[in-house]
């Protein structure tokens, strides 16, 4: 493999490091978006010791949490003290990926995968959220480098597989889904012991692989021990905990929404449908090299889509784009690959290779612009902005009542800024208010889930309201929409 001096490009590497911590730092203490505010409510805002030993949802991420809770301790609570793991976390990834790129490919894709990982509009986008992403993306860059000598023909060393095991194990107290990952991780170290062609292998080298994922097993189990009756009470007993206005959205709709709606946000960020279409076939042509070339190295990645699918699909949870962040580095890898075989191949046809490293470095200079532009363009619109929503729904209301529907408007409008604003939960209950107001204002946010998880609802909505303002934001259909309804007291 290759792993050439990757210390050569140390203060190169430095740079890009800084650079990505400054981009992530700026605009830090911009309004939190639902996620983080619930895991503030329900999370932060209790004794530490209820932090591990209490699970309110799986919006939890028990690690992120701990390491927020330490930071408002230290710094006090404020939006950017919140955050800051997950900035901190977003910017050593930068680093950890160009180890990691180095002993799979050539140095000067390792750097160009790491300068892109620095600017990418999501990553920074996902630093600059209170949730454990970024943690989970460090952990599986650096986790995934400690296996590189049981791919590599020799025999994996105790001192790596522990800091393995202490990686998958932290990830997945930050994320359950990580436990699917390193199930794909030993999947593959199988496949590896019993289906390449290595001389090497010796049976009794799947002894330290073996203890390893058992520990990892064990120390995860000990973690979530003293949380273990809210996991089971929110995963077994209550089937209908998890079912938020999310879910059932999800779940009404098909499961293949979730790729659409990954698609539908890059070519937003990116600047429409093209770009997009353009950055795939580089990805093709990227996944196909390194199939070729590294396929145990690329099954430690792309087997865990499978497998995720498969677990939420039986398990009836729903499938985000999000929960596929700890891949990014590896993608990143992939896309830089096929920009370096387009590059050479045209320049080949011109008989002009010698010029392909610099056309390499142009385009990903290009590609790293682009990303820089996709972040200024909406550098000021916040995740979303619940306060700004307030203040227009107290100009616009005019003495009339507030209704609000579903936990995602709920939970912040009340319990995050302190409203008393009334939940609609049936159509039922909107016509009961209809028929008590001449008019009243309705708020609600991710439209989706309100068009499929509250049919009936939906229908009244379109029949009797009026959409005076949508708050934008960088969410995914996360505008927060206020409407005007009218009442019929005469009916």
């Amino acid at each position: 493999m290759f792993e050439t001096k990757p210390h050569s490009n140390f203060s190169t590497v430095a740079g890009l490091t800084i650079l990505a911590l400054l981009l992530r730092l700026y605009h830090l203490n911009a309004p939190l978006w639902y996620d983080e505010i619930a895991t503030l409510v329900q999370s932060l805002r209790v004794p530490l010791v209820d932090i591990v030993s209490s699970f309110p949802s799986d919006n939890d991420h028990p690690l992120y949490s701990l390491l927020a809770k330490i930071s408002i301790l230290v710094f006090g609570e404020s939006n950017w003290a919140f955050r800051l793991p997950a900035a901190l976390f977003g910017a050593a990834s930068v680093p950890a990926l160009y180890w990691l790129g180095c002993k799979y490919a050539p140095r000067h894709e390792a750097l160009a995968a790491s300068l892109l990982l620095a600017v990418m509009y999501h990553s920074v986008w996902f630093s600059q959220n209170a949730r454990g992403y970024t943690i989970m993306l460090f952990l599986t860059l650096v986790g995934v480098g400690m296996l590189q000598n049981a791919l590599n023909e020799h025999r994996l060393t105790a001192q790596r597989m522990g800091v393995y095991v202490l990686c998958i194990a932290l990830a997945a107290y930050t994320h359950m889904t990580m436990v699917l990952v390193a199930v794909s991780h030993a999947i593959v170290l199988l496949g590896y012991y019993l289906f390449s062609k290595s001389s090497n292998k010796k049976a009794a080298d799947l002894a330290l692989p073996v203890f390893g994922f058992l520990l990892a097993a064990l120390v995860t189990l000990a973690m979530y021990y003293p949380m273990s009756a809210d996991v089971l009470e929110f995963f077994v007993e209550d089937d209908s905990a998890g079912v938020s206005a999310g879910n059932a959205a999800t779940s009404a709709t098909p499961r293949i929404w979730a790729a659409i709606a990954a698609a539908n946000e890059l070519s937003r960020a990116y600047g429409g449908w093209i770009p997009v279409a353009v950055a795939g076939v580089v990805f093709l042509v990227g996944i196909f090299s390194y199939v070729h070339q590294t396929p145990w190295f690329t099954a430690m990645f792309v087997l865990s889509i499978p497998i995720f699918v498969l677990v939420t699909t039986i398990l009836e949870r729903p499938t985000r784009p999000r929960f596929f962040f700890f891949m990014a580095g590896f993608l990143l890898l992939v896309a830089v690959r096929g920009v370096a075989i387009i590059s050479n191949t045209l320049l080949e046809k011109f008989d002009r290779p010698q010029a392909s490293r610099p056309l390499f470095w142009v385009l990903i200079l290009a590609i790293s612009a682009g990303s820089l532009g996709a972040i200024w363009q909406v550098s000021d619109i916040p995740k979303q902005d619940y306060q700004f929503a307030e203040q227009t729904i107290d100009e616009l209301r005019n003495g009339a009542p507030v209704f609000l529907i579903s936990k995602t408007s709920e939970l912040p409008f009340n319990r995050y800024l302190g409203n008393e604003w009334d939940k609609i939960e049936t159509d039922l209950d909107f016509l009961a208010i209809q028929t008590n107001n001449d008019e009243f204002v309705l708020v609600y946010t991710f439209q989706r889930y309100v068009e499929f998880g509250r049919r009936a609802i939906w229908a009244l909505i379109l029949k009797s309201c009026i959409e005076k303002k949508a708050i934008p934001a960088t969410v995914a259909d996360g505008e927060i929409h206020v409407l005007i309804c009218r009442g019929n007291p005469d009916e």
